[in-house]
């Protein structure tokens, strides 16, 4: 199941800008994709982009897979995987 996540998470930070930014973190909020903080610590983080998803113990247990989803279909696949390794 790692190997299907990082397959999976690579190909969606190869995606074109444009595309990634379809999931695009909402001011104010820490869910999505984000580029941003890049400049700022370029020195400090081995990577340039983030993605990242909110996760509460006793909340839906699609909550991955919907994220991806809402960004379009052809996503359905890596919200599986994301999902049913968390």
């Amino acid at each position: 199941m790692l190997a299907l996540v990082q397959e999976h998470g690579h190909a969606f930070f190869k995606l074109p800008l444009t595309e990634k930014l379809k999931c695009k973190q909402k001011e104010g909020s820490v869910v999505g994709f984000a580029s941003g903080h890049a400049q700022r610590f370029r020195e400090k983080l081995p990577w340039k982009e983030l993605l990242t998803f909110e996760y509460h113990e006793n909340g839906p247990d699609e909550v991955v897979a919907e994220f991806f989803n809402a960004i379009g279909s052809q996503y359905k696949e890596t919200g599986y995987y994301f999902n049913s390794f968390i």
